[in-house]
């Protein structure tokens, strides 16, 4: 009875590394060189402020709302080490009822970013497997939340207006 659990999370996360892989169906234009986002090109804490302020997500609507200044404290939460990222920005709330957490990171390369989204997707996992102990409210939240990765991205979206912040973060990451 205990292996129906470990199978199912092994297939889960066998899903998402596929969802997460380059099929080589894309049609890419050859004629110019790849473009390659670049930590400069980007700053995931301007990301974050952005959809913040288009989201409506402040330490006002959202209570114990708090960034993840560290990347100690995003290996603490994560399990995600500093040398695996380039970048990191991110905000959660310490409270079991009023839960916001919105991670975005720049992992080193694509593989180190599969790697990471399964990590998040974890972390949402545990959250989601205790869903007996929230609110029917919150327990939706968490059943419409997501874990993803694009290219070199990984993020984690739990929030009520998580369907705009995700679509702010795909637009902004590509």
């Amino acid at each position: 009875m205990k292996r129906i659990p470990v199978l199912l999370m092994t297939l889960l996360l066998a899903a998402i590394m596929c969802a997460c892989t380059d099929t080589g169906d894309t049609v890419r234009n050859t004629d110019t060189k790849p473009s390659v986002i670049k930590a400069s090109d980007l700053s995931l804490n301007a990301l974050l402020d952005s959809i913040n302020d288009e989201a409506g997500i402040s330490a006002d609507s959202v209570k114990d709302l708090k960034r993840i200044s560290s990347a100690g404290e995003l290996d603490r939460y994560y399990m995600i080490a500093e040398d695996e990222i380039v970048q990191f920005a991110g905000e959660r709330t310490g409270g079991t009822f009023d839960m916001t957490e919105i991670v975005i990171v720049e992992a080193v390369d694509e593989d180190t970013a599969e790697k990471l989204a399964i990590r998040l997707y974890s972390q949402l996992d545990a959250k989601q497997s205790n869903a007996r102990s929230y609110t029917p409210e919150t327990a939706q939240l968490l059943e419409n939340s997501v874990a993803k990765c694009s290219g070199r991205f990984a993020y984690l979206v739990i929030c009520e207006k998580q369907d705009a912040v995700v679509k702010l973060i795909e637009n902004a990451i590509g």
